[in-house]
């Protein structure tokens, strides 16, 4: 059963990495880095001043923080070391013959989960948590999945390790979530299901100027990847 799902995990990253072409190259690989990504963190930590306050954003950006420093030790140092499951494109994996490498990026020896898969996951389940809105929901959804696709366009990651680290991803970010609640709800001396009501409310009154702010820098990332492009 094992060796089934792994030969279909080769399969897989093999259909999606073999299609490429030199503008997805460079594309996905923008889409793969840290930098582009800065102005919807902004955007994300602005949201939350603008609906919340400052006390309840810079609760939620430390949370935010705490996710993602779990989420990424959580995979790269007690997963990984214990599965150490290379990547398809070390040198030192057979399959990495047969991998599109894209300017002889291969990331490092092993995979297994995925980090990005893991953090954007994380971050994109806090969130929609904490904003209980539709778009925003849905502009990270559409991040966190084009930023794991291009893991494997790349060639660096298999698809098992994005749907392992996008679980193990979300469920650190509902457990962040929930002691969060509890920490804002003793701040405010309510119950979390309280506090959680009024976040959402605040959230709901605020939904245009949100919805403005998200549409702005999505556009703007998709501009700002044309450049790189």
């Amino acid at each position: 059963m094992i060796e089934y799902l792994q030969q279909l995990d080769v399969q897989a990253l093999l259909g999606i990495n073999g299609w490429h072409a030199p503008f997805w190259d460079y594309f996905m690989k923008a889409a793969s880095g840290k930098l582009i990504w800065i102005p919807l963190y902004v955007a994300i930590f602005y949201t939350f001043i603008r609906c919340y306050g400052w006390k309840h954003a810079v609760t939620l950006g430390v949370a935010i923080g705490v996710v993602i420093t779990l989420a990424d030790q959580t995979c790269a140092t007690i997963i990984r070391p214990y599965v150490e499951r290379m990547r398809p494109s070390n040198a030192d994996n057979p399959l990495s013959q047969l991998v599109h490498i894209v300017n002889d990026y291969r990331g490092g020896s092993y995979g297994f989960p995925s980090c990005h898969a893991t953090n954007t996951f994380a971050l994109m389940a806090f969130v929609a948590m904490v904003t209980r809105n539709r778009l925003i929901t849905g502009i990270l959804l559409a991040w966190a999945v084009l930023n794991c696709y291009s893991r494997m366009y790349l060639g660096v990651h298999y698809p098992g390790d994005i749907l392992v680290g996008g679980i193990v991803g979300a469920g650190i970010a509902a457990m962040v979530y929930y002691v969060t609640a509890g920490i804002i709800a003793r701040i405010c001396k309510s119950s979390n299901s309280e506090i959680r009501n009024s976040l959402i409310e605040k959230q709901r009154q605020a939904s245009l100027p949100v919805a403005v702010i998200f549409a702005t820098t999505v556009v703007g990332l998709l501009v700002y990847s044309a450049i790189l492009v």
